[in-house]
């Protein structure tokens, strides 16, 4: 019987970890477009970044990520002129040569970034309680370090026990 969940433990970590491995390259996907949303200095940056926002939708869906947040996302771009050029100037202030977004655009992202990160947290729990005691995988234990830094940091996540912490003000 021992040996037979230690086998199930570790089939479900190699079906896991890859999960996770793809939501950690999302969550890079959706802070690079929130980087990028104060750089865009033309308006084909602009629509590249609309193209880039598209694709993440799709890689969120890929990922399994709750539909509403992604709907959500999607509908704004189109109310505030994703393809739709005139109305997209209307809505993107030039502000001493770069675009500003709508502000609604980073509350946006930053719901999905949470999306993200709570299935990468719910993958990460599951494994850690069908695994018990074992150590983390060496190839894995860096990612796992700088993962929980990075929530320590924000603030905004589940607490190892599933207890919501604290969260600082919003930048």
């Amino acid at each position: 019987m021992e040996a037979a969940a230690e086998q199930l433990a570790a089939m479900h970590r190699v079906i896991v970890m890859p999960q996770v491995d793809e939501l950690a390259k999302v969550e890079e996907k959706i802070t690079v477009l929130t980087d990028e949303l104060d750089e865009l200095d033309t308006e084909t940056k602009v629509a590249g970044w609309h193209n880039d926002a598209n694709d993440l939708l799709d890689d969120l869906e890929k990922a399994g990520i709750d539909e509403k947040p992604r709907q959500e996302f999607q509908e704004e771009m189109k109310r505030i002129g994703w393809a739709n050029t005139e109305k997209r100037k209307e809505n993107w202030a030039l502000v001493d040569g770069l675009y500003r977004s709508p502000a609604a655009y980073r509350l946006y992202l930053a719901r999905l970034q949470s999306a993200v990160q709570g299935r990468m947290q719910e993958l990460m729990l599951g494994e850690l309680l069908n695994s018990g005691d074992e150590p983390i995988p060496p190839q894995y234990q860096d990612f796992v370090d700088k993962y929980y830094q990075v929530l320590s940091r924000r603030g905004d996540s589940a607490a190892p026990g599933g207890k919501k912490t604290d969260s600082p003000k919003q930048k």
